[in-house]
């Protein structure tokens, strides 16, 4: 379980992300989770990918790209060409309110 259930609404781990994206740079972080685990803590795949997505809201669209889709294609070398930003919380939503 997560030590701070409530870490979505904790300010230290929003600014925490923001500095590790700075520090390493958008190219070289990407988003994960360990769906459907956090199901069983209470948080759906909407709540959790919300939160995820509102944290870097200030970024430009190519940069939410790189952290939801593009960055984890290549960390694991998979060629899946219609993975993006949308097409992923599309799916989640899809899945969600089937």
């Amino acid at each position: 379980s997560y030590i701070d259930p409530a870490w979505d609404e904790n300010s230290l781990i929003e600014e925490t992300v923001h500095q590790v994206i700075e520090i390493f740079g958008v190219e070289r972080c990407f988003f994960a989770s360990n769906f459907p685990v956090e199901k069983h803590l209470g948080w759906s795949a909407h709540r959790l990918y919300s939160v995820f997505l509102n944290m870097v809201s200030h970024l430009d669209e190519e940069s939410q790209q790189k952290l939801f889709a593009d960055n984890a294609k290549k960390a694991y070398r998979q060629q899946i060409g219609w993975l993006n930003t949308s097409t992923v919380v599309s799916l989640i939503l899809a899945r969600i309110y089937k």
